[in-house]
Order: C-alpha cells, then sequence, then structure tokens
C-alpha cells in the first residue's frame, strides 16, 4: 500500500495553464486602489500589488484606507480578479499528463482535492472545460475560505473534507506560495516544475522535491510502502 491516501492539487500552473492576464488584473486592482487615495508610489510593481492582494484588509488599513471602506475595497478587488480570471477559462489548457495523472490516482484510490487562489465559478468552469472535474472530490477556492493561500488553514479545511489526517496527504503546486502552505500546515509538498523561472524559485526557497512530469506525482503516490 502506497504512503498517501489522498493527493491537493495547486490549480493554475500546476493542472492547467490558462494564460491569466495577471498585468491587466494588476492594473485593474491598480486603478481601484488610486480611485481611493492611495498614492501610486506605495503601490510599486505588480509584485507589490499582488502582496497586497494576498494582504487582503490588513495591507489595506497599512495603506491608510479607512476601516469602514476596507470591505468596500477588498469587494471591488475581487470583482476585478474575478473578470480577469473568466475572461481567461476559453484559453485553458491541461498541463501535459494531467488528465492521465488524475485518472491513475483515482482508479487507484486515491482521493483528490483542489485548493485555489482563484474563484470558484473560474475554477468550476475550467475543470468542466478539460473534464476534470469528476476526479475531484472536494474543491476549495479562494471564495469558499476566510483565510485563503498562503494561510494553512485553506489546505486544512480542503483536507478535512477529503477526511483524511493530514500526514496521508501529498500537496503538489507549481509556486512559493504553495511550498510556504504546505510547510505552515506540515504537509508533504512536491513542486511542480512548470518553467524554468519558477522552477528555480522553488528550489531556491528550500523545495525538496520537484518534478517536470505530473506522471512522476501518481508514481510516487503509489509506490509501495517501503
Amino acid at each position: 500500500m502506497g504512503r498517501y491516501k489522498a493527493v491537493v492539487f495547486d490549480l493554475d500552473g500546476t493542472l492547467q495553464d490558462s494564460k491569466i492576464d495577471f498585468q491587466k488584473m494588476t492594473e485593474r486592482v491598480r486603478e481601484i486602489l488610486i480611485r481611493e487615495g492611495i498614492p501610486e508610489s506605495s503601490l510599486g510593481d505588480r509584485r507589490a500589488v499582488y502582496l497586497i492582494i494576498r494582504g487582503g484588509g490588513g495591507s489595506l488599513l497599512e495603506l491608510g484606507v479607512r476601516d469602514d471602506r476596507v470591505q468596500g475595497v477588498l469587494n471591488l478587488m475581487t470583482e476585478a480578479m474575478n473578470e480577469t480570471e473568466f475572461e481567461a477559462t476559453d484559453s485553458v489548457v491541461p498541463r501535459r499528463n494531467a488528465l492521465q495523472t488524475l485518472e491513475t490516482l483515482h482508479r487507484n484510490g486515491i482521493l483528490l482535492g483542489i485548493a485555489t487562489r482563484s474563484h470558484r465559478a473560474y475554477a468550476e468552469k475550467c475543470l468542466a472545460e478539460m473534464g476534470i472535474r469528476r476526479y475531484i472530490r472536494v474543491l476549495l477556492a479562494r471564495d469558499d475560505v476566510l483565510f485563503p493561500k498562503p494561510d494553512s488553514r485553506h489546505l486544512f479545511e480542503t483536507i478535512a473534507l477529503l477526511e483524511v489526517d493530514p500526514g496521508d496527504v501529498l500537496y503538489v503546486g507549481d509556486t512559493t506560495t504553495d511550498l510556504e502552505t504546505a510547510r505552515a500546515a506540515e504537509v508533504d509538498f512536491v513542486g511542480y516544475k512548470r518553467d524554468e523561472a519558477w522552477g528555480r524559485r522553488l528550489l531556491d526557497a528550500g523545495c525538496g522535491l520537484l518534478v517536470e512530469d505530473l506522471l512522476e506525482v501518481a508514481e510516487m503516490v503509489l509506490r509501495p510502502r517501503e
């Protein structure tokens, strides 16, 4: 019997390539923040805007947004992100061997989940378009949880719905956010090398295991326990 009972995957960049226009997303969020009175000098580059998005209400308060305005600004930011993501659904394609990997794991009784920072409507449509949804037992998107990745609670909630122990789970993702999430949850992690740049970032961040083909994940999970 293999070591794991369940595998949780990230979605974008791991199971699928959807070509979301993150530059457009950043500009839309930036415009919202500027209209709120935040100076452009505080927004920096795309990474800086991403960190504001990731920081949520706390980041907005630090930037001087009034407490009674925070939720409204968060809602506008969410709408901008959702709109940009949904515009990419027609371009979504599964990563190489993603379908074969999920089918193999599912056929062998491995429970499958997805924990994604994308929003649910987008994720559901992408999975349906690719013919993947039938393999996924649990999907938790950013709008399904109060504390999305890299907060470990996002991953813990996914695992709880799979009804397995965290020690019986392997988490697969393509970014340092995924690695950070797995570390915080103390869940085994495998990095998926979607490209050279992100592969290097994962290694530099201390990722101990990196695969270039998702079928390697299936082989690892189904390998008999020594």
